[in-house]
């Protein structure tokens, strides 16, 4: 009994440290938690404003175009195709550059990123309000009743046009502000006998228009935080989850032994490495974050090999972190933390739109992403793929889309919707590590996949372990019956690559070929591993050829 009350005691002191520690830790992590997440709503706030000012230039470049057809062969023709030239240069000039600021925003935001990003869409704002303030300036003096209704209807769609433009009521007042005053100073110089009763009549509509705009303006940012804020949430509420399900699995059974005491199934019992390692994954989600913003996270890519020809058909590109301090950070550690706390769709999509860009430099290759079960889930998530391929130029054939078994347990239909969205657009699908964890053939035939990988652990010991040949040969028979192709990863030694072109694999990926490379090495990956097959197919097959093309580093080994 002394020896409990004595445990409980200490239990009770360590209880109190712990929570004096962790109150330090929450005002730290609240601090710096309210901080990023303010910088998310700013970045995702002008990142709705580009988006629209885009949609915006191009439809008031097509409006100009129509109006100077209309006043073709009048008075103010010249005018109106002066103004349209004017316009429309704005215009082209604001679509290009939002559409950079907007890459820029998805792949790094960046605090010049955003503060470039905000001055454009300022910029281009009050450039096209000025352009459109002298059109009623212009034409309302000389023309008659019937153009003057064109053009009094043209300035009251622009002043209703910018209470559409987005969360930044600035945006949208240098568009309106400027049209509404052109358009009053045109009916104070026009002749005609109801411009006074107009005039009130458009000042009461610009103050209605100019009040809404505000008000919209507002709740178009409130949706945003609160989307934001609920994504955060989310993001705490899976780590928190994670938390518990480590707990709960790491509780061992009790014993009978004295260092077991405690409630039924769960000692009272202090576990230093457990907080360690608590403490290291919030730490490298942090880190992470910052390191994502700060251009410290890379992709490397790792060459697909056809077998037969021994030519390279694409890369799959693979995630890679030298943290400062630590060295390399292994990509099994950091997926999992990004995956619990969420940061993972944010993640995917930089390495999405990165591997998307460099590719760019390989033409004729395809290029693999892996892209996690919570993305896939989205219901944006086809749009969101299918805008990237369209910003970046990228040929939707050339990309490939890697999905585990994962995404495919208590599935809802936006995920087969977005995989046959994808399939349409042209996007490959593959299934990873095929063969593993929750395997089911029905999988095969229920979603359109391009593409199964056969995970590497039925690689090792492959000559050794008959029965792994024999499930290989397997899957190599059925992929081939539904008309997909079988990639085979890690492979190491020339025996291995023999026995998988001889059951029909298409596709080597591994330590054979080469280790995962940074973009600016493909090239010349590219040109020495066919450059090796080009002159061991002219050898005797298969006793005068090496066993490895050549050495490779693991230092960078996934």
């Amino acid at each position: 009994m002394t020896d409990m009350i004595a445990f409980r005691q200490g239990v009770s002191g360590q209880d109190c440290a712990d929570e004096r520690v962790f109150a330090a830790s929450r005002a730290t992590l609240s601090s710096v938690s309210e901080g990023h997440l303010a910088k998310r709503i700013h970045v995702e706030v002008l990142k709705k404003t580009l988006g629209l000012a885009q949609s915006s230039a191009a439809a008031q470049a097509l409006a100009i175009v129509l109006l100077s057809i209309v006043f073709r062969g009048t008075a103010v023709a010249g005018a109106c195709l002066g103004l349209a030239c004017g316009v429309v240069l704005i215009c082209g000039a604001t679509i290009a550059a939002t559409r950079h600021w907007l890459g820029l925003l998805r792949e790094q935001p960046t605090v010049g990123a955003v503060w470039w990003g905000e001055r454009i869409t300022v910029l281009a704002a009050g450039s096209l309000g000025a352009a459109w303030a002298t059109l009623p300036v212009m034409v309302l003096p000389v023309v008659g009743a019937a153009d003057c209704l064109i053009v009094l209807a043209t300035c009251l769609g622009l002043v209703s046009h910018a209470m559409t433009l987005g969360p930044v009521f600035a945006v949208s007042a240098l568009l309106a502000g400027p049209v509404a005053g052109g358009t009053l100073v045109g009916l104070a110089l026009s002749e005609a006998a109801l411009s006074i009763p107009v005039m009130v009549l458009f000042v009461g509509y610009s103050v209605f228009a100019l009040l809404n705009t505000r008000r919209f303006c507002g709740l178009s940012r409130q949706r945003i935080a609160d989307r934001v804020f609920v994504e955060r949430q989310s993001e705490t509420l899976h780590l928190l989850l994670k938390d518990v399900e480590k707990g709960v699995r790491n509780c061992p059974a009790i014993t009978d032994g004295a260092d077991t005491m405690g409630v039924q199934g769960c000692p009272l019992k202090f576990d230093p490495t457990e907080e360690a390692r608590a403490i290291r994954e919030r730490r490298l989600d942090r880190d992470m974050r910052s390191a994502l913003t700060a251009g410290e996270l890379e992709l490397h890519y790792q060459p697909l090999v056809a077998m037969r020809s021994g030519r390279i058909v694409g890369v799959e590109a693979l995630l890679r972190w030298n943290k400062p301090g630590e060295g390399w950070i292994s990509p099994g550690e950091l997926i999992p933390i990004a995956e619990a706390s969420g940061f993972i769709v944010e993640l995917g999509r930089w390495a999405l739109r990165r591997a998307c860009t460099d590719a760019l430099n390989w033409p004729g290759m395809q290029v693999a992403v892996n892209i996690s079960s919570t993305q896939v889930r989205l219901p944006t998530f086809a749009a969101e793929v299918a805008a990237t391929l369209q910003e970046t130029g990228l040929a939707p054939q050339r990309l490939e889309i890697e999905i585990t078994e994962s995404v495919l347990l208590d599935h809802g239909p936006e995920v087969l919707d977005n995989l046959k969205s994808l399939r349409d657009l042209g996007v490959r699908i593959a299934l990873d590590d095929f063969g593993t964890g929750y395997s089911s053939l029905s999988y095969l035939t229920e979603f359109p996949f391009d593409k199964v990988k056969v995970d590497r652990s039925f690689i090792r010991d492959l000559q050794s372990r008959p029965e792994k040949i024999a499930v290989i040969e397997a899957i190599a028979r059925m992929a081939q019956a539904l008309h997909m192709d079988v990639t085979v990863e890690g492979v190491e030694t020339r025996q291995q690559l023999d026995v998988l072109r001889e059951k029909r694999c298409d596709i080597a990926q591994g330590f054979f070929y080469s280790a995962a490379r940074p973009a600016s090495e493909i090239p010349e990956v590219v040109a020495r591993i066919e450059d090796a097959a080009a002159a061991m197919a002219a050898l005797p097959w298969p006793e005068a050829r090496p066993a490895r093309l050549s050495p490779v580093d693991l230092s960078c080994a996934s």
